[in-house]
């Protein structure tokens, strides 16, 4: 722990700016090293300099507002903020999402994360955003609702499918003496009950390496009974989706030759285990038989990929909750907090069915 003295030093000698294209691999270091514990137990999204040239550079709503505090040349804290274009009862916005919010250990009480929010706040209100939210972790939510007075919306959980009980029991007891007794038995009747259940499809189900007018159509058709949601035409999809140096699995479902949805998911690794994350199901609001049918599919996509864990965001107790779990999505974890600045439009923001809120929204994955 540092001396008063020592902190007295260092603050002299810090520096403060705006993030620099050259400054990347820095910056992709500080955050790794905050992440990454070497045990190869997680592995949800790429923190490589590519990924962040990716989200604060090329996003279509904008360039990224990114604050970094500097020693000797090395990057020792950043936070940042990306603009997101929404749709709030039918009208354009432009709003943030707070994010990237790290102090190196070795740096903490110097007071930087204070002064480099200031620097991303007020940039922000000169790019006219109207508010910025934040799904906080445990640390950083007491600054944010008490030192920056950001209001409490709601809670985020995980719901949950387990594809393979054998599999994630066996994660957490850690024993090998299960996995060879139990495991083959479990296996099989899992796949001999999957033969029975499986019923015939009646859509159409391709594979989309880009977003285009069918796209835009869906989105066109569907954006009217929306009331907040983020604006999801080809230009955002293709960006958070195609360009994103990460890997996701794209389906598009059609019926009479005329698109109905559009499933993103990707697999990724949490506690060891493959899990497969539900992170867009775009479809008519209105149209919950058809919503099921696509979830239906993604959860057997990610049996056939053998994922131990099939998952999805649900805001929680809304009616999008009540239709994932419906549709196979039961047991609920991992509850999040969703706050926003106190310039939100507070009486569009509470109503939690007002929201189309899906984990694609969120950064982590």
């Amino acid at each position: 722990m540092l001396s008063q003295e020592e902190k007295n030093k260092i603050k002299k000698e810090l520096e403060f700016g705006a993030l620099q294209e050259s400054e990347l691999q820095s910056l992709s270091d500080l955050i790794k090293n905050m992440n990454d514990d070497g045990s190869g137990m997680f592995n949800l999204r790429s923190m490589e300099p590519e990924y962040y040239h990716w989200m604060y550079y090329r996003n279509p709503a904008g360039k990224a507002t990114v604050y970094c505090a500097r020693h000797n040349g090395k990057i020792i804290g950043t936070f940042a903020m990306a603009p997101k274009r929404m749709q709030i009862d039918g009208k354009e916005v432009l709003c943030g999402k707070t994010m990237d919010m790290f102090t190196n250990p070795d740096y903490q009480g110097l007071g930087l994360m204070s002064r480099l929010a200031g620097q991303v706040f007020e940039e922000s209100k000169q790019q006219k955003m109207t508010m910025w939210y934040v799904t906080p972790s445990k640390n950083s939510y007491p600054i944010f609702k008490y030192k920056w007075n950001y209001i409490e919306c709601f809670e985020i959980a995980h719901v949950t499918k387990f594809l393979d009980y054998f599999s994630v029991a066996a994660s957490m007891i850690k024993s090998g003496f299960f996995n060879m007794i139990v495991g083959p038995p479990v296996k099989g009747i899992q796949k001999l009950f999957r033969m029975y259940t499986q019923k015939q499809n009646t859509y159409k189900v391709e594979e989309m390496n880009r977003f285009d007018t069918e796209t835009d159509e869906l989105w066109n058709k569907i954006r009217g009974d929306l009331k907040v949601a983020l604006i999801r035409n080809s230009e955002y999809m293709n960006w958070r989706y195609i360009d994103n140096p990460d890997n996701y699995i794209i389906f598009k479902f059609t019926q009479d030759e005329q698109i109905q949805g559009i499933l993103v998911l990707k697999i990724t690794i949490r506690r060891g285990l493959k899990v497969g994350e539900i992170l867009e199901h775009m479809s008519d609001a209105g149209d919950y038989k058809f919503r099921k049918l696509m979830i239906k599919y993604a959860i057997q996509y990610f049996r056939k990929k053998e994922c131990a864990v099939c998952q999805s965001w649900v805001i929680d107790g809304s009616l999008m909750e009540n239709e994932m779990r419906k549709s196979g999505l039961r047991y609920k974890r991992n509850k999040l907090k969703f706050l926003h600045s106190p310039e939100a439009p507070i009486e569009q923001f509470y109503d939690k069915n007002n929201w189309v809120l899906t984990q694609g929204d969120g950064n982590d994955v």
